[in-house]
C-alpha cells in the first residue's frame, strides 16, 4: 500500500472560537497525518501571501508526484450548512487555480468540498473557528 506524500503548513496555534485571524503557522513540514493545510479568513476564499507561498511548495511537490493531487476544503461553523458548502466549494476551487497557475495539470486534481462537516476544532453551531477554515491538500490521493 502506498502511503501519501504530504505537507503541512506548520504548527497551529490554538485560538479562541471567535478569532478571525488566521492561525500562525510555521515553514512547511512534513507529517504522519499527511496533509498541508491553506488557512482562510472569516467568509472568505481569497488566498493570502502565506498561502500563495505554501502552495508554490505544494505545487513543486505535485509535478514530481505521478498521483493525483487531492484538494479538500472545509469551512467553520457560522453560516448555515448550505452557504458553508458553497464557501468550501469557492475555497477548493482557489487552490486549484492557483496548483493550475503553477502548473500542475487540471486532470491531476481532484476537488472535495465538506463544508462544516469535519472540523479540526469541534465547536457549537454558529462558532467561528480560524482552524476549521482551511483546505487540505494533499500531494498524492488514492484514485
Amino acid at each position: 500500500m502506498r502511503y501519501p506524500r504530504l505537507l503541512a503548513a506548520g504548527f497551529i496555534s490554538l485560538l479562541s472560537a471567535c478569532d478571525d485571524s488566521l492561525p500562525s503557522t510555521a515553514q512547511p513540514y512534513h507529517t504522519d497525518r499527511g496533509w498541508f493545510l491553506v488557512f482562510f479568513a472569516f467568509d472568505d476564499a481569497k488566498l493570502s501571501p502565506t498561502a500563495l507561498s505554501s502552495l508554490g511548495h505544494a505545487a513543486r511537490i505535485a509535478l514530481e508526484d505521478k498521483g493525483q493531487t487531492c484538494v479538500t476544503a472545509h469551512a467553520d461553523r457560522a453560516g448555515s450548512d448550505a452557504y458553508n458548502m458553497e464557501l468550501s466549494r469557492r475555497r477548493a476551487e482557489a487552490v486549484r487555480d492557483e496548483l493550475v497557475r503553477l502548473g500542475v495539470p487540471p486532470d491531476k486534481i481532484r476537488l472535495v468540498w465538506r463544508g462544516e462537516g469535519q472540523p479540526l476544532v469541534q465547536t457549537a453551531d454558529g462558532v467561528r473557528e480560524a482552524q476549521n477554515r482551511r483546505v487540505e491538500v494533499y500531494a498524492w490521493c488514492a484514485p
